[in-house]
């Protein structure tokens, strides 16, 4: 294990139907969150500690690529059509996931944001919202537009905001805060 508590990572590939693995494959330090593309064809995986992302050929169970990002990344998601993933760090970096992936842009967050945790996209690919803590006790959903890949808008929630999810019409975002017993 490596300072901090984490050790290599891994990514286990199982099939719900009978509960076995299909395939462990060897990820980074800290490996956490992992999103999968639509049609099944790509994995992505989060090495928090090793700032650092990989892009899995699942079919083929190899790592394609592993590349840095800017911070810690944890959150993950990939666009409705598969061929762009989001990781969330201490900037939203999307990553061409066809071919050779690589990061293809980067967005800045403001300084005052701090961890950047959750991260979902609406059915239509076009909007990107990340649950990101400001500290001070708040957090903050920052929705980011896929388009011309900037801050179209950002709410105030609870502290500590992880877990975000849209629902598919995307008139609704649901952000899961761990320290909070915000209401309104």
């Amino acid at each position: 294990s490596s300072p901090g508590g984490f050790g290599p990572g891994s990514m286990s590939i199982i099939e719900p139907a009978s509960y076995r693995i299909l395939g462990t494959l060897d990820m980074g330090m800290g490996a956490g969150g992992v999103a999968v593309s639509p049609d099944g064809r790509h994995a992505v995986v989060a090495n928090t500690q090793e700032g650092t992302v990989s892009v899995v050929d699942v079919n083929a169970k190899e790592v394609k690529a592993t590349m840095p990002v800017a911070g810690t990344p944890v959150g993950v998601a990939t666009s409705p059509d598969g061929q762009v993933a989001y990781v969330a760090a201490h900037a939203l970096t999307f990553i061409a996931l066809e071919g050779n992936p690589a990061a293809i842009a980067t967005i800045s967050f403001p300084q005052r944001e701090m961890a950047r945790l959750g991260v979902a996209v609406n059915a239509s690919g076009t909007i990107v919202y990340v649950a990101v803590d400001v500290g001070a006790g708040t957090g903050s959903v920052i929705a980011l537009s896929t388009n011309t890949r900037s801050v179209i808008g950002t709410v105030a929630v609870g502290q500590y905001p992880k877990g975000i999810a849209v629902n598919g019409a995307g008139t609704r975002v649901y952000v899961a805060n761990a320290s909070s017993n915000l209401r309104q």
